[in-house]
């Protein structure tokens, strides 16, 4: 069984921050999942990697909803202060405190699901109340959001592309092997994937603020 079981009762009524509070509660329970079974550090590294990345996005949604709507200034920031001090505690997580036995996994995730319950039945809700209580238009999107793991793997196929170019070039050779080349486009079509995929999200993300000026 998950360890964060969604419920309608954890909905706090605006749309965009139900969703993102859905997300991270699939990273929390990937997250639980693969503590439980024989994993690497890397392996839990990059998902708890992951988890920052959307963490930070939600709270940078949350942040924009807030100054859209006016909250009041000592809400904003202890609002503010409660995800700066989760983000802390994530960062240490990943580069300091990897649980490596099923005591620490349990006392992690534990910490990770009350401390997110908490936060959207309490401090999340009090922000909707009150954005719903304003009537004013909120945006459809959030932030652009670009995986940190696919801007490295861009940054990798472009630069294993252009190390191939630079050692044939420092070389002499006029013209490459075939292998060569092969490897080079295929570093380029990568790349060239992931910036359409990238490009896909961005041009997303301008529609919805688009939309959202508009109302």
């Amino acid at each position: 069984m998950a360890i964060f079981v969604w419920k309608e009762s954890y909905c706090v009524g605006i749309k965009i921050i139900d969703d993102q509070h859905k997300v991270l509660v699939r990273i929390i329970n990937e997250l639980d999942l693969l503590l439980q079974s024989d994993f690497s550090v890397q392996q839990a590294r990059a998902l708890f990697g992951e988890l920052l990345d959307y963490t930070k996005y939600h709270f940078a949604t949350e942040e924009r909803l807030m100054k859209i709507g006016g909250y009041k200034k000592s809400a904003l920031d202890a609002h503010l202060k409660q995800h700066y001090q989760f983000i802390d505690e994530i960062h240490s997580l990943n580069n300091e405190s990897i649980p490596v036995s099923a005591d620490e996994a349990q006392l992690v995730m534990s910490y990770l699901t009350n401390w997110l319950k908490n936060h959207i039945l309490k401090v999340d809700r009090q922000l909707a109340n009150y954005l719903l209580r304003q009537e004013k238009p909120l945006p459809e999107g959030g932030p652009v959001f670009v995986p940190m793991d696919e801007l490295e793997a861009l940054y990798q196929s472009l630069g294993q592309a252009v190390m191939l170019l630079r050692q044939q070039y420092d070389s002499g050779q006029e013209s490459s092997s075939r292998q060569d080349s092969a490897s080079v486009i295929d570093c380029l079509n990568q790349a060239r994937s992931l910036l359409q995929e990238s490009t896909s999200l961005i041009e997303q993300a301008s529609r919805n603020l688009s939309k959202s000026e508009e109302n």
